[in-house]
C-alpha cells in the first residue's frame, strides 16, 4: 500500500526536473507485485508507516475452518473412546496440536517513524518498533484490510506517462515547485504542496471532493491506563482519536513530558503543552471550547505540581517554515510555532539530523532531518508512530500510532531523546551547546 502522490508525482525534484517515482515504486509496480495506491482526504496523504509479517488472516473462511478443526477433535476423541483405537486417538492429538499451533501464531508488526529510504537510515533520526502481541498485530491487520478497501490499482498508462515527461505540464494556480529530494514528501508539511492539488486533472479533484472518508476501525484488545486515563494501545487517523490520545496524555503526565515531532503545526497541542510545562492558559478565540476546558484542567494540576519538567526537540528545517494550523491564509504567515513556544517560557530545541552541525563526518543539509514523531509521558509511556502534530494529519491523512509500555522499548526511545537534546540548539541559538558528560553517549 502506497501513498498516491509518490507514484503519481508531481511538480520539481531536487534537481529541478520533473519529480518522478523512486526506482524501487516503479520496479515493485512493473514487476508484478499487488500493489494498491491510497490518497486521503482532500489533500491528505497515505502517511502510515508499518510492516506487518505473516499476520494471521482472521476472516470468516479462518474461523469456520478452525471451527471445524475443534469439531474434528471431538469425532476423533469420541472415535477412539468408542472403538479403543490409537488411531483416532493419533488424529485428534494431531488435530489439537495444529489447532494450538495456529492460536499460537501471531505474526509481527513493525510501526514508527521510519520509510523504507536509504536517507531515512543514513541521514535522519527515526524510530520503530515491533510487537508479537497478537491484539496489536490484529489491529493493525484491520487497519490494513480497511485501507485496501478504499485504495485503488496503478493505471500503467498513467505511470508511463509520468515516467516519460521531460518538462512540466503547465497547470494553473500549482504552486509545488520542488521536491526536498527525500524519498518521503510529508504533504501536509510542504506550506507549497496543498492545497492546489497539483497534479490531478479535473475528474481527480472532484473525486477528491468526495464526502469524508469513513473513519478506521476501532482498536481492540487491552487498555493502558496512564495515570488514571485510559487509552487504546493503538490508533489510526483519519479522524481515529489520535489527537484526542495526544492531548489526554499530556493531561495525564505527573512528573514529565519529552517530545520529539517533525512536523509541528498544532495549535491545540501547543495550548496543552505550555498549560502542562508552564500553568499559562493561552487559548485564543478560535480554540475550540472543549480543547479550553481541557486546557483549563492541565493549567490547573500544573499549579499543584512546580516540578514538572517539559523539553522538544523539533526538526530544524520543518521549524524554519512551520506556522500553526488555525493562522488565517497559507501557513507562511504569523509566527514560527518553534519560536510561539520558546516566548511562552518552553525548552524547545531544534535539530536538523545526526549529522548537522557534524565537523567530521558533514552531510548534505538537504537530506538530513529529524523525523522522529514521538512523546515520552513521566518516562514510561511512550506514544509514537506516523502522526506529527498537524489538524491535516488527524482528519485527512492516514496514519498510526502505538503507545509502548515495555520498559525495554521506552528505555531505547527515553536514550534516544537524550541524545539527540544533547545535540539540539534552542531556536536563534548560534554557537555549538556544551554537551558535557553526554559526549560519551553512543551515536554523538
Amino acid at each position: 500500500m502506497l501513498d498516491r502522490s509518490h507514484v503519481y508525482t508531481s511538480g520539481r525534484d531536487h534537481t529541478g526536473g520533473p519529480r518522478k517515482p523512486s526506482p524501487e515504486i516503479t520496479a515493485l509496480i512493473r514487476e508484478g507485485f499487488d500493489v494498491l495506491i491510497l490518497k486521503g482526504d482532500h489533500s491528505g496523504i497515505m502517511h502510515s508507516k508499518y510492516l506487518l509479517i505473516d499476520a494471521p488472516a482472521q476472516n470468516v473462511g479462518a474461523r469456520l475452518a478452525k471451527a471445524a478443526q475443534k469439531l474434528s477433535i471431538q469425532a476423533f476423541s469420541g472415535l477412539a473412546s468408542a472403538f479403543n483405537s490409537p488411531l483416532f486417538a493419533g488424529l485428534a492429538q494431531t488435530q489439537a496440536a495444529k489447532v494450538q499451533s495456529d492460536d499460537e501464531q501471531t505474526g509481527l508488526v513493525a510501526r514508527g517513524s521510519y520509510n523504507f529510504a536509504v536517507t531515512a537510515e543514513n541521514n535522519h533520526y527515526e524510530n520503530i518498533a515491533l510487537t508479537i502481541e497478537k491484539d496489536r498485530v490484529q489491529n493493525y491487520l484491520n487497519d490494513f484490510k480497511y485501507k485496501r478497501g478504499l485504495a485503488e490499482e496503478v493505471d500503467h498508462d498513467k505511470l508511463d506517462e509520468i515516467l516519460s515527461r521531460t518538462e512540466l505540464p503547465t497547470r494553473k494556480g500549482s504552486s509545488r515547485q520542488s521536491d526536498d529530494g527525500d524519498n518521503e514528501t510529508e504533504a501536509f508539511d510542504d506550506v507549497q504542496a496543498h492545497p492546489d492539488m497539483a497534479g490531478m486533472d479535473a475528474a481527480e479533484i472532484e473525486a477528491a471532493r468526495k464526502p469524508p472518508l469513513p473513519p478506521p476501525p476501532p482498536a481492540r484488545g487491552m487498555e493502558v491506563d496512564i495515570n488514571g486515563e485510559k487509552f487504546h494501545t493503538e490508533y489510526f487517523s483519519p479522524n481515529g482519536g489520535i489527537m484526542d490520545a495526544w492531548l489526554r496524555g499530556i493531561k495525564a503526565a505527573e512528573k514529565s513530558l519529552d517530545v520529539a515531532m517533525f512536523g509541528f503545526y498544532s495549535r491545540d497541542v501547543a495550548e496543552a503543552l505550555v498549560a502542562a510545562a508552564t500553568g499559562q492558559v493561552v487559548t485564543d478565540k478560535e480554540t475550540p471550547v472543549h480543547i479550553q476546558t481541557l486546557v483549563a484542567a492541565i493549567a490547573a494540576k500544573r499549579k499543584t505540581n512546580k516540578d514538572f519538567r517539559l523539553r522538544m526537540v523539533l526538526d530544524a528545517g520543518q521549524a524554519s517554515l512551520a506556522r500553526f494550523d488555525r493562522v488565517p491564509g497559507d501557513r507562511t504567515s504569523g509566527t514560527r510555532v518553534s519560536d510561539w513556544l520558546k516566548a511562552r517560557g518552553i525548552d524547545v530545541k531544534l535539530n536538523g539530523g545526526p549529522h548537522w552541525r557534524s565537523k567530521t563526518d558533514p552531510r548534505d543539509p538537504m537530506f538530513e532531518k529529524m523525523h522522529s514523531k514521538y512523546m515520552i509521558i513521566d518516562g514510561k509511556w511512550i506514544f509514537t508512530g506516523s502522526w506529527n502534530a498537524s489538524d491535516r494529519a488527524e482528519e485527512d491523512n492516514f496514519e498510526n500510532m502505538t503507545v509502548l509500555l515495555d520498559p525495554a522499548d521506552v528505555a531505547m526511545i527515553v536514550w534516544d531523546f537524550e541524545r539527540m537534546y544533547l545535540r539540539s540548539l534552542a531556536p536563534g541559538e548560534r554557537e555549538p551547546v556544551d554537551t558535557g558528560t553526554g559526549a560519551s553517549l553512543p551515536g554523538l
